[in-house]
């Protein structure tokens, strides 16, 4: 349908249509309404405060959150509501406002007895939690004569100045209603007189103008008053008023037809006019209406008077009337009937639906009229809270829709950009229901992400629906922009998402114990949500004194432990390491400047993370990191990505800098930064595909695409900005497959250049991450990895024999020592030791064990009388290096040597005789009964063994070989004796 050209004749036909809109003679504000009732009651707000009891002193809930507010809430505290303001949550209000400072038309001084701006308590309380104060100035009627006296405006501004001088107040809230088209003129002067006044006496003071829901006059004159007003709050109630013909929302969310007018048709009709943005709010009623009605229809006729209903009293609900909610779908508003009455009043879930469409138009804030009225329930705070305050949650699913809501066209002008990003979202699913613009003038363009630089999922005009559509980024941005043509039936629709918060989980296998060269490193990525997008890696290697990471292999690790790495250059500003972090400690400067090399052209991906604090008081702190830099000493860096987190503005920003110039960011996006608070920052950059991400303390920030991605960079960058800054941790991964090769070596090419300095500290770490597709990030994985590429030094000296090196052993069980082998890497695990014919062979005794000690026995082995045997020995280190074999300069083998070194221990015979004997051997055993005896031949053989039992022993040698035998006598395995026996 075509629109009408102007708001008069669209207000004409509502007048023709139902008779109902506001007029000079019978339209009353619930502001003239109520500041009249007040002041003919004559109680002054010391007198209500001491009337005032709490409704819910003891089930009272107030915030419990630190929250910062996002857009401003502006609060009319009446002064009738002295006492209630024990349960204002003061952090969820930007402004109040004492009312009413009633005008004299003709003296502009006040008239209301009961305005005690110098001792109310809500004032009082507002200035201590640091809430600006403003006071309300009221003028009902006889704007014509207060315009046009020179005398009254300046008694008027004499009188703010003095107030707000007196009190510490901040601002002055201008509320003149019922003004004429013919007052225009006057009042757009006298509130460029005003705020010039006021910004001589002090800068800081500011002008606000309450304005009524529809400017039916054409009074506000935006252009012009914009220079001078710091805020233009739209009065977004009596929309439906006391002398209304038909019942209906006093502020309609949208239209309840036919009288089409709501709050988004304000607001859109005010941005037209040129209101900037961030000056407009849009307040709401914490009161509704009751009205006499003809039937029990929603928007019955009215047949006599009605009142006021504020929130407690619904909630309090002591007559039970408000037992059973109605909706009416059109307007999103609910509404009574109980005995011959029917009252609309928002409850919770449409004041937020009007929030909602507050932060949908994307204007300043909203304003309460008024406070006090939910005295005690906190609902309203609540979705205050959730909606304009840091500490707000996104629905994962609702319903959407243009100005006109479900059942109107939208409105001529509109224009806003709408970012929905859901609590805990991955995706975002939007499902249209209906579609309808005005072909090539009106459109809807839909972005996959926060920002207007996220990618562009469609631009959508005329009929063609988008249909369902689903991002890959847990926000969705909905740019709406209407001409003041032709209009549609809009879009109505609903959205889902997906949440996934949990993170994926990455596990680093296939490491042995030890490493001795290039090895492979297994990565088991793992995720119950929406599955695994990709993993990364660091690897890092220790000096000596710290673990850092090849650059050329496009790794950085730097935990600023001891002193600053030499690879870091300081180009401005004050970067020193101490206690543990690279401090910048020069607040004058705005743009300091610390880099160093890495290779960035290697993977994909690559992962940037490190922790910061901003120290120091500041207005514009400021500080982070450069990356993808070709210029790093260059002003700005000349080429790269530059991540900027502006602890004082509450803001993160992303920028691309080409040729050393960057613009407006491309990511600008609110967080609550708090002071002194330290904080985990991520970037993750795609090369390849242009995808930007960043994260904090572990949470998805925010998605860019850059369409032309720089493809290369050799260096990064710290950057603060007046500011006072450490940073720690800092580290840079690269994207990675299921298994990656860890290259080991002294060249400058390897990723791991040290070996263990000691068998316990490691000379290695690898750290994997992984990244879901709902962008959770997992916690960091840390493999320590011992490595050892060079094999023990060689054994130096070996003794044949027990101590000092002998040339003769007698004995079948050859001794040996030596001395140690040493490997400072990973320590001496075991050595091993032969004997053979000739050095390094093992065929009389295989290579054998010995453990970590520098001596040896052998078992029993077969030796001749006459060859020369040789001891070998080599070290194993603990990573399984085999050293070099050494060899003893040899020995022979001599049985009587075993003899002598026996008998001289002992010093006594056993006495048998004959010796020499032919072979019948007889020896006095008298003193050896119980003992054991045993005859051990010239060949090294036991050939008799036996217990003693008598005081002779015979023993037969007849068949042994000729030569020196061994006779011994054993108590248990102790040895009592032994005699050397010649065979002849």
């Amino acid at each position: 349908m075509k629109k009408l050209s102007t708001l008069l004749s669209t207000f004409l036909l509502a007048v023709t249509l139902q008779g109902q809109q506001a007029s000079p003679t019978n339209f009353k504000s619930i502001h003239q309404e109520e500041s009249v009732s007040h002041a003919k009651l004559g109680i002054t707000d010391t007198q209500y405060a001491k009337q005032y009891t709490n409704p819910l002193a003891n089930v009272k809930l107030n915030g419990i959150q630190s929250c910062v507010l996002k857009k401003k809430v502006y609060g009319w505290h009446p002064y009738w509501s002295a006492g209630a303001e024990a349960n204002y949550q003061w952090d969820k209000l930007s402004h109040l406002v004492y009312f009413d400072y009633t005008v004299s038309s003709s003296t502009g001084n006040n008239t209301n007895t009961s305005f005690d701006w110098s001792g109310s308590n809500a004032v009082t309380q507002a200035l201590s939690n640091n809430v600006k104060v403003h006071f309300c100035a009221s003028m009902f009627s006889g704007h014509a004569t207060f315009l046009a006296s020179t005398t009254a405006k300046q008694n008027f501004i004499n009188n703010t100045i003095s107030l707000l001088n007196a009190r510490g107040g901040t601002g002055v809230n201008i509320d003149f209603e019922g003004m004429a088209a013919s007052n225009k003129t006057g009042f757009t002067a006298f509130i460029q007189q005003l705020n010039t006044a006021l910004k001589a006496a002090n800068s800081t003071y500011e002008v606000t103008i309450a304005m009524p829901s529809v400017d039916w006059g054409g009074v506000m004159d935006i252009a012009n008053l914009n220079s001078s007003v710091s805020l233009f709050v739209i009065m977004a109630y009596d929309y439906y008023y006391g002398s209304s013909t038909t019942a209906g929302p006093t502020s309609p969310t949208y239209t309840m037809s036919p009288f089409n007018y709501n709050i988004s048709k304000s607001i859109t009709y005010y941005l037209g006019q040129g209101a900037p943005k961030t000056k407009l709010l849009c307040a709401l009623p914490y009161y509704g209406r009751s009205w006499s009605v003809s039937s029990t229809a929603a928007g019955a006729s009215t047949t006599g008077g009605s009142s006021s209903v504020q929130y407690k009293a619904l909630k309090l609900n002591a007559s039970g009337n408000f037992n059973t909610r109605l909706w009416e779908p059109n307007c999103y508003s609910p509404y009574y009937n109980y005995s011959g009455k029917q009252l609309f009043i928002d409850d919770a879930y449409s004041f937020d639906r009007k929030l909602q469409v507050i932060g949908q138009m994307g204007i300043g804030g909203t304003g309460i009229w008024a406070l006090g009225y939910d005295d005690g329930y906190n609902d309203l705070w609540a979705k205050l809270e959730n909606r304009f305050t840091s500490c707000g949650i996104t629905a994962c699913t609702d319903s959407i829709f243009d100005g006109g809501g479900p059942s109107k066209n939208y409105y001529d002008k509109e224009n806003y950009t709408y970012t929905i990003s859901p609590a805990g979202a991955s995706s975002v699913t939007i499902d249209f229901k209906s579609f309808g613009l005005e072909n090539g003038n009106d459109t809807l363009t839909i972005y996959d992400g926060a920002t207007l630089t996220s990618p562009v999922i469609g631009k959508y005009t005329g009929l063609a629906s988008p249909g369902v559509i689903t991002t890959t980024s847990p926000s969705v941005t909905l740019k709406f922009k209407a001409d003041n043509g032709v209009n549609n039936i809009g879009y109505k629709a609903t959205y889902t998402c997906v949440t996934d918060n949990v993170p994926p989980v990455t596990v680093i296998a296939g490491v042995n114990t030890w490493e001795t060269g290039n090895f492979t490193a297994s990565y088991t990525d793992t995720d119950v949500g929406t599955g695994v997008d990709k993993g990364l890696y660091n690897v890092s290697s220790y000096t000596g004194t710290e673990f850092t990471s090849n650059v050329t292999r496009g790794f950085i690790t730097d935990e600023f432990n001891a002193v600053l790495n030499p690879a870091w250059t300081v180009k401005t500003g004050t970067w020193a390491v101490a206690g543990g972090t690279l401090n910048q400690t020069n607040t004058t400067l705005s743009n300091t400047n610390i880099y160093a090399p890495v290779a960035q052209n290697i993977s994909n991906k690559y992962l940037y993370t490190w922790s910061g604090i901003a120290q120091a008081a500041g207005v514009t702190r400021r500080a982070g990191l450069h990356i993808m830099c070709d210029k790093p000493d260059s002003t700005n860096r000349n080429n790269s990505y530059f991540m900027f987190n502006r602890f004082d503005d509450q803001k993160i920003q992303f920028y691309k800098v080409q040729n050393n110039v960057f613009g407006s960011p491309v990511i600008d996006v609110a967080y609550p930064f708090v002071n002194g608070q330290t904080y985990n920052y991520a970037i993750l950059y795609d090369r390849i595909l242009g995808d930007v991400k960043l994260f904090v303390n572990n949470k998805f920030i925010a998605l860019w695409k850059d369409p032309t991605p720089i493809v290369s960079g050799t260096a990064v960058s710290f950057r603060t900005g007046n500011c006072s800054y450490s940073a720690d941790d800092f580290r840079i991964f690269r994207s990675r497959g299921n298994t990656t090769n860890i290259t080991v070596g002294n060249t400058t090419a390897d990723m791991v250049q040290y070996q263990n300095p000691n068998p316990t500290t490691p000379a290695c770490k690898i750290r994997s991450i992984a990244i879901d597709l709902s962008n959770n990030l997992s916690a960091v994985a840390t493999q320590d990895v011992n490595i050892d590429w060079t094999k023990p030094s060689i054994v130096t000296t070996i003794n044949d024999g027990t101590a000092v090196d002998v040339d003769l052993i007698g004995t079948a069980t050859v001794p040996t020592n030596y001395t140690a082998s040493t490997d400072v890497n990973s320590g001496i695990a075991n050595y091993f030791y032969a004997i053979g014919t000739a050095p390094k062979l093992s065929n009389i005794l295989a290579y054998t064990a010995a453990g970590n000690v520098t001596n040896a026995t052998s078992p029993t082995v077969t030796l001749n009388t006459g060859p020369t045997y040789y001891i070998s020995v080599y070290a194993v280190n603990g990573a399984g290096l085999v050293g070099d074999t050494a060899v003893s300069d040899g020995f022979t083998y001599d049985i009587t040597v075993g003899m002598a070194q026996i008998n001289s221990t002992l010093n006594v015979l056993i006495g048998a005789y004959p010796n020499p004997t032919n072979g019948v051997l007889t020896f006095n055993s008298a003193p050896y009964i119980g003992y054991t005896y045993e005859v051990v031949n010239v060949l090294g053989q036991v050939v008799q063994q036996a217990t003693i039992t008598n005081n002779t022993t015979i023993i037969d040698l007849q068949r042994q070989p000729k030569g020196i035998h061994l006779l011994t006598v054993y108590k248990g395995k102790i040895l009592v004796n032994t005699q050397k026996i010649s065979v002849q």
